[in-house]
């Protein structure tokens, strides 16, 4: 792979993810033309980050970047684990669990088979508020739209949004410079 074609690869880690390397944010969707599995791995070795690939076509991939310890948190609290139990989750102590059903249900969303799989939205750090606003308006009538559509607290969304912005600035221009994810998460 060239150098043009690996900061490229690593700038839309950067851009989508900015927010879960920084550790501000449980978790996000890389979505990326379909790339070496193992390349993406790599780049991420050495940080407090996991990864699961939700799904991958000929053309793309989509995985999850997570920090396994917010992902427990969100599970463990208790009136996010009641929705979970709603959407059919069982075994929310299990990471691994919870990522597998997600992942079958994410791809019984994409081949029509299924709604989408709302829970995500909690998954991805969304509060549970907007989660149920989104549900409940159908996508519509959202106070505010940034990194989700928001429902209950946008100042408190604003004020959210603007650091996931600050985190991505920083972590781009650290990629711009050449350091790797490695370097960059440490000095977050």
């Amino acid at each position: 792979m060239s150098r043009d074609e690996d900061r490229k690869i690593k700038l839309e880690i950067a851009q989508q993810c900015a927010p879960v390397l920084a550790g501000v944010k449980p978790s996000n969707l890389l979505i990326l033309e379909n790339t070496d599995i193992g390349y993406v791995v790599k780049k991420l070795e050495g940080t407090p980050v996991s990864k699961k690939v939700l799904w991958c076509s000929n053309k793309k991939s989509v995985w999850l970047i997570y920090r396994e310890d917010q992902l427990k948190d969100i599970l463990a609290d208790g009136e996010s684990a009641a929705f979970f139990k709603t959407c059919g989750y069982t075994r929310l102590t299990e990471i691994h669990a919870v990522l597998g059903r997600l992942r079958r249900r994410y791809i019984a969303y994409l081949e029509s088979r299924r709604d989408f799989p709302h829970e995500m939205g909690l998954l991805l750090g969304y509060p549970i508020a907007d989660v149920v606003g989104y549900i409940q308006n159908k996508g519509k009538n959202s106070l505010l739209c940034g990194y989700w559509k928001v429902y209950d607290d946008a100042e408190e969304a604003k004020r959210v949004f603007d650091i996931y912005n600050q985190v991505r600035k920083f972590i781009v221009e650290e990629i711009m410079v050449g350091k790797e994810f490695c370097q960059i998460v440490n000095a977050c």
